[in-house]
């Protein structure tokens, strides 16, 4: 059927994906993690968030309507170095007169001796000289984040989680090193994982774990988004790849369906989660500031 003029394409898309997502499986899913993150709070844990994807920890963390309960977990990794300008190679200083005369007489004794040079070789061979470039060192091959060996017990080393808190892991992919390990060393912990993944993508693609495990088969819960293992939903002519991906709208859309779950769970149980207000509302600094206190107090 024809697209009429003005008609998303991509909205269409999304609507298709979003729907999914009321699927009885989803909802499911969506009610065990919130029982098991209600559950932990009252039992005085903590809700970690750890997001491996490009805008999730910012679509959850510090939002208007958003619960205080995420802890959101972010690893920096800076290289720091001093280095002065690099500077073009310097040329070959010239020779001195004393030297060029010097070979001058020689070449006109070779010549009355009877012995020929070939001036155009030497030549050539003096600009191919003069001419070379600079040597260039082979630059490595770039490694990502989440292809560091060892990553993810150095953040075991340093995080404040401990057995029975929760731990929610984002990847679209679910087959990077890092997030793998994550789950896997938090399960040995005792500590819940919650899985923020999409399974037909991961499926899709080989894991880079030595286990050769993904995401979803080391996590205790899985909420599924269902992105599509290229992400991006339309085709255009003239174009190699996709566009317009879904992933981030999709993991949004899960999560605060969860937050919706949570907090009705929570209710049920007399708790009363931290909620933060807009910015620009009269009032909300203090407001905000009450709020943040009474999450330190609570944990939730």
């Amino acid at each position: 059927m024809k697209q009429a003029m003005g008609d998303s394409q991509y909205i269409s898309e999304v609507r298709k994906l979003l729907a999914r997502l009321q699927s009885p499986d989803c909802q499911q899913a969506r009610q065990q993690a919130a029982e098991l993150i209600v559950a932990t709070v009252r039992a005085g844990g903590l809700c970690h968030l750890f997001d491996s994807g490009h805008m999730l920890t910012h679509e959850l963390v510090g939002r208007a309507g958003g619960l205080m309960l995420f802890n959101p977990v972010e690893i920096e990794l800076k290289l720091a170095q001093n280095s002065p300008a690099r500077r073009a190679p310097v040329a070959p200083a010239a020779k001195p007169a004393s030297t060029c005369a010097s070979a001058s007489a020689a070449e006109d004794a070779r010549q009355a001796a009877g012995v020929v040079t070939s001036t155009a070789a030497t030549s050539t061979a003096a600009a191919t000289s003069t001419a070379m470039p600079a040597p260039t060192r082979a630059r490595p091959p770039r490694v990502h984040l989440d292809e560091i060996a060892g990553l993810a017990e150095f953040v075991f080393s340093q995080a404040h989680w401990e057995a029975g808190d929760v731990l929610v892991i984002g990847s679209v992919s679910g087959v990077s090193r890092l997030v793998v390990e994550m789950a896997r060393l938090a399960r040995e912990a005792g500590i819940h994982v919650i899985a923020l993944t999409s399974v037909r993508a991961s499926q899709a693609l080989p894991s880079a774990h030595p286990s050769g495990l993904r995401l979803y088969e080391v996590a205790e819960i899985v909420l599924d988004h269902g992105a599509p293992p290229q992400d991006a939903v339309l085709s255009r002519p003239g174009l190699e790849t996709p566009i317009c991906p879904v992933s981030g709208l999709l993991a949004a859309a899960t999560m605060w369906a969860l937050t919706e779950e949570v907090v009705r769970q929570m209710q049920a149980a007399g708790l009363t989660p931290s909620v933060l207000a807009s910015n620009h509302l009269p009032g909300a600094a203090e407001f905000n500031a009450r709020m943040r206190a009474r999450f330190q107090q609570l944990g939730y």
